[in-house]
């Protein structure tokens, strides 16, 4: 017999506790994306300068070995300029003629490879931002920023590469 005040136990709903786990799963998905393409960018912005004008150029460059590319993998290479625009002199042009691997990941290959967009693009002002550089080793194409330092030129971007022109 059944006693009709006996009644079942209520059970509790999971439905916001579920609610709960989504929302801080799907917000943990967010951040791990937003970190893994920031990371991988390898862009950073430094827009600390002030005013400045930026000019992109596409230019065909030359494999390794100083000939012109005819296999299907492209070696261009897009360099952009940013120029100070209040920049009223501008610098005397420089004669850069030896580079070097600055780093143990950086092969002598590459090097070429940085060297030869640099000198491209090199009007006076070293700081040049190279894109699209092509590795042969990697068979990728890399960003690297170039800067003065004292009488030379250090190339850094990639995966930790590093090419000093002098």
């Amino acid at each position: 017999m059944t006693d009709p005040y006996w009644q079942q136990p209520q059970q509790k709903s999971n439905t916001g506790l579920i609610v709960l786990i989504c929302i801080v799963g799907l917000l943990l998905l967010g951040l791990l994306g937003f970190g893994a393409y920031y990371l991988m960018s390898g862009d950073s912005d430094d827009s600390s300068e002030g005013p400045a004008l930026t000019v992109q150029k596409s230019e065909e460059g030359a494999d390794d070995s100083g000939s012109k590319d005819t296999s299907s993998k492209s070696s261009k290479s897009t360099v952009t300029k940013t120029t100070d625009v209040s920049e009223k002199k501008k610098k005397d042009k420089k004669d850069y003629s030896l580079f070097e691997p600055g780093s143990s990941v950086t092969s002598q290959s590459f090097a070429q490879a940085v060297y030869d967009a640099f000198q491209a693009e090199y009007d006076g002002d070293p700081n040049i931002t190279l894109h699209d550089v092509y590795s042969s080793v990697t068979d990728k194409t890399y960003t690297m920023r170039c800067s003065e330092d004292g009488s030379n030129v250090v190339c850094r971007g990639g995966n930790n590469a590093v090419v000093k022109i002098h």
